[in-house]
């Protein structure tokens, strides 16, 4: 079975690892989850980008543990709007 898995690709070329919204404000999130020392894209960055533009969040987590921690940072900025 595994012998004969294959890759598969989907979503906007740069998004995140995970998406998601933070309610009740309904602010878009999109996580890029990195090795240690790993560094985004360039279609990962200009994907970063846009999505802070329009008002949403984007986080890098590398290494995947400080997703929690940038997620409550996140969080706690959204609940003092």
């Amino acid at each position: 079975f595994i012998a004969e898995a294959h890759p598969v690709n989907f979503g906007l070329k740069g998004s995140g690892d995970i998406a998601g919204i933070i309610g009740p404000s309904g602010t878009f999130l999109s996580i890029e989850v990195n090795a240690p020392g790993g560094k985004q894209s360039a279609q990962q960055k200009r994907f970063q980008k846009m999505i802070e533009e329009y008002g949403g969040s984007s986080i890098l987590a590398a290494p995947p543990e400080a997703a929690l921690r940038l997620l409550l940072e996140i969080k706690a900025k959204i609940d003092d709007k």
